[in-house]
C-alpha cells in the first residue's frame, strides 16, 4: 500500500558537474548585459540621484554577487559585493557621498572590464559523494 510513487533519478557526479559546468559558460555569456544594466542604472543615479535607483543597484548587484559566488566566479562576485557594501553602508538615504560614489565607481569600473574579459577566472566546482 505504501510503495514507491516515483523513482528519483541518481545521476552520475560527472554528469552534475557538467551541467554546473555548462551554467557557469551560460552565466559568464549573460554577465555583460547584466552589468550594462547595472551600469545604466549607475549613470542615472549619477545624473539625477534617488533612494529607488540606488536600491535597484543594490539589488542587481546583491544578485550578480551571490550567482556568481554560487557559480565559482569569484572577481565578479567580489566586484558586485563592494558596490552592495558602499550602497548598503551609505551615510545618506538620498545619495552618495562623493567617497561612496569613488568606491562604489571603481568597483563598478572592475565589475565591467572583467564582465567582458576572456580570461575570466572560474572556481572550479566539483560534487563528490561523501
Amino acid at each position: 500500500m505504501y510503495g514507491r510513487i516515483f523513482t528519483v533519478p541518481n545521476p552520475s557526479h560527472q554528469d552534475i558537474n557538467e551541467e554546473l559546468r555548462q551554467l557557469q559558460r551560460d552565466y559568464i555569456k549573460k554577465l555583460p548585459g547584466r552589468v550594462t544594466q547595472l551600469v545604466e542604472a549607475w549613470t542615472s543615479n549619477l545624473a539625477q540621484p534617488k533612494e529607488e535607483t540606488l536600491q535597484d543597484i543594490y539589488r542587481q548587484a546583491h544578485t550578480i554577487a551571490g550567482t556568481s559566488g554560487v557559480l565559482g566566479i569569484d572577481e565578479v562576485s567580489q566586484a558586485a559585493r563592494a558596490i552592495e557594501q558602499v550602497i548598503k553602508e551609505r551615510e545618506s538615504n538620498d545619495s552618495l557621498s562623493a567617497e561612496e560614489t569613488s568606491a562604489a565607481q571603481h568597483s563598478i569600473d572592475i565589475l565591467r572590464e572583467l564582465s567582458t574579459s576572456s580570461e575570466i577566472k572560474i572556481r572550479e566546482i566539483n560534487l563528490q559523494r561523501r
